[in-house]
C-alpha cells in the first residue's frame, strides 16, 4: 500500500539511505586517538585512555585513571565502540587511593560502550562524554 509519492515513486524508495546519520566509525581514524573524561568535582579525578587499530573494526583500547591501569579489545560497530572481551583493570603500584566516585563511573561507561557523535564519545544515556586530546596525554 503506498500512501505517498514523490516524483512519481514511493516515498519509502525516495528516502532510502537517509539514516545513515552519525556515520560509521573509521578505524583508521581512531588510530593512536586520545581520549580523557575529568569530572566536574575534581579534575584530579580523570580517565584517559589512547585506542589503536588492530586489525579490521577492532581497537586496541589503553588507558588509566586514578590507581587504575586499563587494557581492553574494543569493537566498532556503526557509530559505536564496545568491549569484545573484559576489561583488564590492573591496580597502579604504590598508588594511594583517594576518592574515585568519577574514576569508577568512568569505568563503568566504558564497559557500557561508548557512542562517537560529533567528535565526543558519550555513553548511551549522555550522562559520560570523553572528550578528544589533541595531543598525547601523559
Amino acid at each position: 500500500m503506498q500512501l505517498f509519492k514523490l516524483a512519481g515513486l514511493p516515498l519509502v524508495v525516495a528516502l532510502t539511505g537517509c539514516n545513515g546519520y552519525p556515520p560509521p566509525l573509521n578505524p583508521h581514524d581512531l588510530n593512536q586517538s586520545h581520549w580523557q573524561a575529568t569530572s566536574p568535582y575534581n579534575k584530579a579525578e580523570f580517565v584517559k585512555f589512547e585506542l589503536r587499530h588492530s586489525k579490521g573494526n577492532i581497537l586496541m583500547f589503553m588507558g588509566r585513571g586514578g590507581c587504575h591501569k586499563l587494557i581492553g579489545i574494543m569493537q566498532i560497530s556503526g557509530n559505536r565502540i564496545a568491549l569484545k572481551g573484559p576489561l583488564i583493570d590492573k591496580k597502579i603500584k604504590g598508588c594511594i587511593p583517594g576518592r574515585e566516585f568519577m574514576i569508577k563511573r568512568y569505568i563503568a561507561a566504558i564497559k557500557q560502550g561508548l557512542i562517537l557523535d560529533n567528535g565526543i564519545f558519550y555513553t548511551s544515556d549522555g550522562s559520560v562524554a570523553f572528550l578528544k586530546q589533541k595531543s598525547v596525554i601523559r
